[in-house]
C-alpha cells in the first residue's frame, strides 16, 4: 500500500493571534489525515513542493512547535488503544511522528510503516512566527 504524503494532509487554519510576550504567533485549526494509506516511517511530511510546513500551519517565517489534540483519549500506555496515536511535530525534520501503544503496557513506540493512520481529524495549536 502507498505511504502517506504531505498532500494527504488537509490543514486548515481557523484562528491566528499574536502573543505580546513572547512576541510569537499562535495559530489553531484542524488537520484531516485522509484515506487508508500507510504511515510513512520516520514521520508524515508536512511541507509540499510549493508550501512550507510553517505556511501550512499559519506562520510566515518559522514553525517552532505544533501540539495535536483529539485522538488519544487515554495517554496511559497500559490502557490506550492500539488504534490511538500520540502525535509529535519534529521541527528538525519537518515531519509529524506518530507513536502508538503497543498493548504491552510499555511506553509508546513509533508507529511502523504498515500502520493505517487515516481517515481521522485532529485539532492543533502551533506557535512560531
Amino acid at each position: 500500500m502507498a505511504e502517506l504524503a504531505a498532500t494527504d494532509l488537509t490543514i486548515d487554519v481557523t484562528e491566528v493571534v499574536i502573543a505580546a510576550v513572547p512576541k510569537k504567533r499562535i495559530s489553531r485549526g484542524t488537520m484531516v489525515i485522509a484515506g487508508t494509506n500507510d504511515y510513512t516511517a520516520g514521520g508524515l511530511p508536512v511541507a509540499t513542493a510549493t508550501v512550507s510546513a510553517a505556511k501550512r500551519f499559519g506562520m510566515d517565517r518559522q514553525l517552532d512547535n505544533v501540539e495535536f489534540y483529539g485522538d488519544v483519549a487515554d495517554l496511559d500506555p497500559g490502557t490506550a488503544s492500539t488504534t490511538s496515536f500520540l502525535y509529535k511535530y519534529n521541527p528538525s525534520t519537518g515531519k509529524i511522528v506518530l507513536y502508538q501503544a503497543a498493548g504491552d503496557g510499555d511506553a509508546f513506540d513509533e508507529a511502523d510503516g504498515s500502520t493505517v493512520v487515516g481517515p481521522r481529524t485532529l485539532r492543533w495549536e502551533a506557535i512560531g512566527w
